[in-house]
């Protein structure tokens, strides 16, 4: 989904109001095409929002505080998507998972980032569909000990590391 959105954005001027149009339409067919996406939205190399999925009110929005834009802006690899820890989106105020694949110009500068927002609560439904007993967990996290989803889900859990489990120890 993200290499497609990245090739389909080089034959579009980003720099025009009608160029925003057309990748915020073609974000909104996608994201339509992927119902565990919440989100996707595509940014500058300053973390200023070019166009998204859905619909962002005024003023113009701006994520280079974001651990996933950072994390795309300073060791992001040219082709190469990103998964960072669970965040409860700012406009779409639900928790998802933030996968991007880092853009960049011609002379290989970063230039922004494709951002696409798993949506937890299908994870969540997923995981409950699978468990195959009553009582049971699963969960899902980074290799650095980062929670991602769980079922049943335990919210405060998202936002801790659990490196220093024996799970991960």
């Amino acid at each position: 989904l993200l290499k497609n959105i990245g090739d389909d954005l080089h034959t579009i001027n980003l720099g025009t109001p009608q160029g925003q149009r057309q990748v915020a339409e073609m974000l909104r067919r996608r994201n339509h095409d992927f119902p565990e996406v919440s989100s996707i939205s595509v940014v500058d190399a300053q973390g200023n929002l070019i166009a998204a999925s859905i619909p962002i009110a005024a003023p113009q929005a701006n994520y280079s505080d974001r651990e996933y834009f950072q994390t795309a802006r300073d060791r992001g690899i040219k082709g190469k998507t990103q998964i960072s820890p669970s965040i409860l989106g700012c406009k779409s105020e639900r928790w998802s998972i933030p996968v991007t694949l880092p853009r960049y110009d011609a002379q290989g500068r970063f230039s922004g980032a494709i951002y696409v927002g798993v949506d937890i609560e299908k994870m969540i439904a997923y995981y409950r569909s699978t468990i195959p007993f009553q009582g049971g967990a699963a969960a899902l996290y980074l290799l650095d000990g980062h929670l991602l989803a769980r079922h049943p889900n335990v919210e405060k859990a998202l936002e801790k590391n659990f490196s220093d489990t024996p799970l991960f120890t």
